[in-house]
């Protein structure tokens, strides 16, 4: 996934990064739809069965999909005179927009980014970064989920820049 800056000022940035969910339930929609039509012409005596049950899967899939991933991630961050504040939000297909992560500015001592390296067919492997921000009391917040190493160094110097914070 790759995470794209909305955004960007001196004192402010924004960062989204977007779920292919959406597609996947269109996707799984259109599937069922091609094959109720593919199997409901047929002489089977099983076809009507078949449909059901392939219809429930679908929709249960899609459910799960919906109720298990979010369409979007958005963040937020911005330095005001008083203080700040730095914020996280999940936008939900079937629930809505939920916080993760809201604090203040003044609580946090820097960003620090993570990066792991996943293991794919083996031999390949990939990389694949998060952001923390790291509070004075030395807990931790995650700012992102894993993206692409590159988006996620760009937002961790935009939000150092723009929050006068060290990146670790």
């Amino acid at each position: 996934m790759r995470i794209v800056l909305t955004e960007e000022g001196h004192n402010y940035v924004d960062w989204e990064t977007r779920s292919p969910v959406v597609w996947i339930e269109v996707g799984l929609l259109v599937g069922l739809l091609v094959f109720s039509l593919l199997v409901t012409p047929s002489a089977s005596t099983l076809r009507r069965q078949a449909v059901s049950v392939v219809a429930v899967t679908v929709l249960a899939l899609g459910g799960l999909l919906a109720a298990t991933t979010p369409v979007a991630d958005r963040g937020h961050l911005e330095r005001l005179p008083e203080g700040g504040d730095i914020k996280r939000s999940k936008v939900w297909l079937v629930v809505g927009e939920r916080a993760a992560v809201d604090v203040g500015l003044e609580e946090i001592d820097g960003f620090e980014v993570e990066v792991e390296t996943f293991e794919d067919v083996p031999p390949a492997v990939y990389r694949q970064a998060r952001l923390w921000a790291v509070a004075n009391d030395g807990s931790r917040y995650c700012l992102t989920g894993w993206a692409e190493v590159d988006s996620v160094s760009d937002l961790g110097d935009s939000l150092a820049k723009a929050g006068r914070r060290a990146l670790g």
